[in-house]
């Protein structure tokens, strides 16, 4: 590598909304039609129109479900390059999908096929002593997935097998190993990280390089302008950061500017008609291409998410893992999550929701979530599925609402999104209709008898082990958060420090940090052992805890009973959590055993 390495703090976890303006499509909003630059003023940046056949930037992230893991903020990333494409007014389009080995080995084929591919790859980076560095990947159900680099110069394939992938950048601290394996593999030029970079930096730099890189600089020109830009940067902490940004490049990165990176990689002219685009997804009907970040926006109407979900990330894994056609040939289509008020049933579904409709996973952008506090009756549950199907995809119902009853729409509505898709149809039963009466369960019964693919999740307070017309119910009980989880959600509400007299009364000292000491600490507090690990609870006794409550042990000094009411509606006895060496009193069936777990260790510079 001629030119100099300077790794650049880049994290893999951005922070931002999902968004997507690409001007090489028409607008669908007046305000996508004449974009505003941040900032407020002007840029006095020509249009770069994209050339015919010219490259696509291809996204492809790993967030798996692994607590070990931070999560990767996806939306943030994805809005963060169009953003810098559209203020260098560059028409380059953006292609999203879940970074698993099967999306990987057929965006590398198609890239030596031809194909148009600038790869941006946003995961983690780890090490072990063991295996040495790796990538972590996802699978099929969000579990981790890690390439190791011999496993990864496997994949692509040995020495000169990505002479046609002109540039592809890792946004992962500690990448530089897996950047080497890259530039070993044959491809041009390669960005990656050499150490452990901070947020701030790294939304920076990412913007400053494809801003310039759409402004026609050349990638040497782009990748240096990013890290002077960090050097000059007002806040004290982003200057030192510049120099961790690692370029690897051939001597002519200098004159390779995004139409020469095709032209390079393609050996074609730039007008010319190379390979097309394709689908990332893992069950998509058409071959037609992976969905771009406005669809993804149109297609998804999914309640907000979360705020302070913690845990559950093995709920969620298990509840996927039933739907997964690799393990069970065709899938589960049914699963039914109970557990009492409070739990987090509702919780666990919407981060669910958004999980699983995220691009190339399982089901990618196509999940529709309803909320059910309707009268329970057969027409009003089919008006308010249709309803919810019909705000996500409109143009599942094209004719005119007639005569036809609720039902019979539902049903072609269902038909509709069936043929274009695995769907995911998510049911949060708050007011417990449907698996207490037999003709609303017909209802859903139907439903999974007039499709093909069409799954199901209803979340209840109760268990349900009755098949739906055909098809099993696989039924996953929630159990109570963790000692430590319930620490760390405790802390998160609480309107005040903790102090020693929290503790022990009478006792005086200074606030305590929020460290793994006093998440330990709280953990076995007797406020804590109270609520037993319910989220509802948790969360209202949180609220309590304002600079006026002199000492934690205040609430734990009023009688029980009374302290329960207080903190939620909920008067159900709180589940105990069990340890993972219990056996559940109930023999579950082969399909409702959790697969496997992999922990994964991320290294020790990883951010």
């Amino acid at each position: 590598c001629p030119h100099p390495k300077g790794p650049i703090p880049m994290r893999r976890c951005f922070e931002a909304r999902w968004r997507e303006r690409s001007r090489s499509r028409e607008c669908s909003h007046p305000r996508d039609a004449e974009p505003e630059p941040r900032g407020g003023g002007a840029i006095a940046t020509p249009s770069v129109e994209a050339p015919v056949g010219g490259p696509v930037l291809h996204m492809l992230y790993a967030s798996p479900l692994d607590q070990s893991l931070r999560e990767i903020n996806i939306k943030s990333e994805l809005e963060l390059l169009s953003d810098a494409l559209e203020e260098a007014r560059c028409t380059m389009q953006i292609r999203v999908g879940t970074a698993t080995t099967q999306a990987l080995a057929k965006l590398l084929t198609a890239a030596r096929a031809g194909s148009r591919v600038i790869l941006h790859i946003s995961a983690h980076a780890i090490s072990t002593s063991e295996k040495g560095p790796g990538l972590v990947l996802e699978n099929a159900h969000g579990g981790a997935h890690v390439l190791y680099t011999p496993q990864l110069a496997e994949l692509l394939g040995g020495a000169r097998q990505l002479e046609d992938l002109p540039l592809v950048f890792i946004n992962s601290c500690c990448s530089e190993d897996v950047a080497q394996v890259f530039v070993e593999s044959g491809c041009k030029h390669v960005i990656a990280t050499r150490g452990q970079v901070s947020d701030a930096a790294a939304r920076a730099f990412t913007h400053q390089f494809y801003f310039a890189l759409g402004s026609r600089q050349s990638v040497l020109a782009a990748w240096e302008n990013a890290r002077n830009v960090l050097r000059v940067d007002s806040n004290p902490l982003l200057p030192k950061s510049a120099d961790l940004f690692v370029f690897f490049g051939q001597r002519n990165a200098r004159s390779a500017t995004l139409g020469g990176l095709h032209r390079e990689a393609t050996g074609v002219s730039v007008g010319s008609s190379v390979g097309s685009s394709f689908d990332l997804g893992p069950d998509s009907p058409e071959s037609t291409g992976a969905e771009s970040p406005s669809q993804a926006r149109r297609r998804c109407h999914l309640p907000p998410r979360v705020e302070d979900f913690l845990g559950r990330s093995t709920d969620i894994r298990r509840i996927l893992h039933h739907f997964d056609l690799n393990v069970w040939g065709t899938g589960r289509r049914a699963c039914i999550v109970s557990g009492p008020e409070g739990i987090g049933k509702s919780a666990v579904a919407i981060e669910l929701a958004h999980f699983a409709s995220s691009p190339g996973r399982l089901f990618s952008c196509s999940v529709v979530f309803a909320r059910l506090c309707c009268e329970p009756t057969v027409e009003a549950l089919s008006r308010a599925l249709l309803e919810c199907i019909l705000a996500s995809c409109p143009e599942a119902l094209s004719e005119q609402p007639d005569a036809s009853s609720f039902g019979s729409r539902l049903h072609r509505a269902c038909q509709y999104i069936d043929v274009r898709g695995r769907h995911l149809l998510v049911i949060d039963d708050g007011v417990g209709s449907i698996l207490a009466s037999l003709e609303m369960r017909a209802v859903l019964s139907e439903l999974l008898e007039k499709t093909q693919r069409l799954c199901i999740i209803v979340v209840s307070r109760d268990c349900f082990y009755e098949p739906l017309g055909s098809w099993k119910c696989v039924n996953l009980q929630l159990a109570a958060l963790s000692g430590l989880e319930s620490a760390q959600l405790f802390l998160k509400r609480i309107h005040r420090p903790l102090f020693p007299g929290d503790f022990k009364s009478g006792a005086q000292g200074v606030a305590l940090p929020n460290s793994n000491d006093t998440v330990v600490r709280l953990a076995s507090h007797p406020l804590l052992l109270e609520l037993a690990g319910n989220p509802g609870r948790i969360r209202a006794t949180g609220h309590r805890v304002t600079p006026q409550l002199p000492s934690l042990l205040d609430l734990c000094s009023e009688e029980k009973g009374n302290l329960l009411r207080a903190m939620s509606v909920d008067e159900t006895p709180p589940l105990r959590a069990m340890s993972m060496d219990e056996t559940p009193l109930r023999a579950m069936s082969m399909d409702e055993t959790p697969p496997p777990e992999h922990p994964v260790t991320p290294c020790a510079q990883a951010a």
